[in-house]
């Protein structure tokens, strides 16, 4: 028995290892931020000033901020009074006193308002780079309910963080508070001057704007995976039998699948696992497809005509999308016995 499950072990993992279809394809390269606007008064002031950042993220679509910012600027009472600014302006409305400009000469003790606003899209794709293409372990078997992870899954966004200057030193002097209307998802920070603000906040200072995904949006400690069913032979030497096998598959991040499962034989015996999984992900490189392999260890209680006995589960696979390879490998310690599985598998 142990020679025919060798075999068909072997068998099925070079089955399973052959060139699959090509999924390759290149990452996007995440293209540069478009400039941000940058006041510029040297020798002025600027007094009044109010921020307003409303973030949406539309279904399947990157998180899109709507930027406002309004503010005085003031020239020195003494002087020649001097040249308002706005230099990189990029896509960015610009209006200084309702007439659509970028520039304008201020007298002395004169002041101008500036209203400026702008919409960035954030977020780019998360595949590695290169010829290839990476599939986290936990959405290569539940490809239909599997939550899926934001550094390995194909086609998965995550918003990347931006830095708009909005006072640099260089700009001029400000003066007061600034006031700041901010409204965002929650998986979206918005902070000036490294405070994080939410709703209507007064901000003393307020010279720099940042626009990022909050910490944990990357850190998905428990992934929802999905049921499987497997299906093939087990038994100890030298009897086999047929066995059917169900489970539910969760995630702990991206390399660790905890499961629960019972099978039968439905003639004399069932058996009730716990297993947790090392897992790697499948890489697809032009047209040959490397499936996801895995090791676990675990523990196994049988139900049998003979009785009940408690033992050791180990575990070793093969993954490609839904369909996969299993062996299992008992050991139940009051028998000094070995109980050998293998099973070919789908999931949703």
């Amino acid at each position: 028995m142990p020679g025919r499950v060798l075999l068909l072990a072997l068998g099925a993992i070079a089955l399973i290892s052959l060139p699959g279809r090509c999924l390759a394809r290149v990452a996007p390269r995440a293209a540069p931020p478009p400039p941000s606007p940058q006041l510029q008064f040297p020798g002025g002031a600027f007094e009044n000033r109010e921020l307003s950042v409303r973030c949406e993220r539309p279904p399947d679509e990157p998180v899109v901020c709507a930027i406002s910012l309004s503010v005085d600027a003031v020239a020195p009472a003494e002087g020649s009074g001097g040249l308002l600014e706005v230099r990189d302006p990029g896509v960015s409305q610009v209006a200084i006193d309702g007439i659509r400009s970028t520039s304008a000469e201020i007298a002395p003790g004169q002041r101008a308002h500036v209203q400026m606003s702008l919409r960035r899209a954030f977020s780019h794709h998360t595949p590695p780079g290169g010829y290839f293409l990476a599939a986290d372990a936990l959405w290569l078997r539940h490809v239909f309910f599997a939550s899926r992870s934001r550094r390995l899954s194909p086609g998965v966004t995550r918003l990347r963080g931006t830095r708009l200057p909005l006072f640099p030193p260089s700009a001029g002097a400000v003066r007061g508070p600034l006031r700041v209307h901010v409204q965002a998802p929650d998986d979206v920070s918005v902070r000036v001057d490294g405070e994080v603000i939410e709703g209507r906040v007064v901000v003393a200072g307020g010279r720099r704007l940042t626009i990022a995904p909050v910490a944990e949006d990357d850190e998905q400690l428990l992934r929802n995976g999905g049921p499987y069913l497997a299906a093939g032979a087990s038994g100890d030497v030298p009897e086999d039998r047929f066995v059917l096998r169900g489970g539910y598959e969760l995630g702990l991040q991206d390399w660790v699948i905890v499961s629960a499962a019972i099978e039968s034989d439905f003639t004399t015996r069932a058996t009730a696992s716990a297993l947790v999984e090392l897992v790697s992900p499948a890489f697809f490189i032009f047209v040959l497809g490397l499936p996801g392999v895995s090791a676990g260890v675990g523990a196994a209680m049988e139900v049998s005509d003979q009785g009940v006995r408690g033992g050791l589960r180990l575990s070793a696979g093969s993954q490609l999308p839904v369909a996969g390879l299993q062996g299992t490998f008992d050991y139940y310690p009051d028998d000094d016995a070995w109980v050998i599985g293998i099973a070919g598998r789908v999931s949703l």
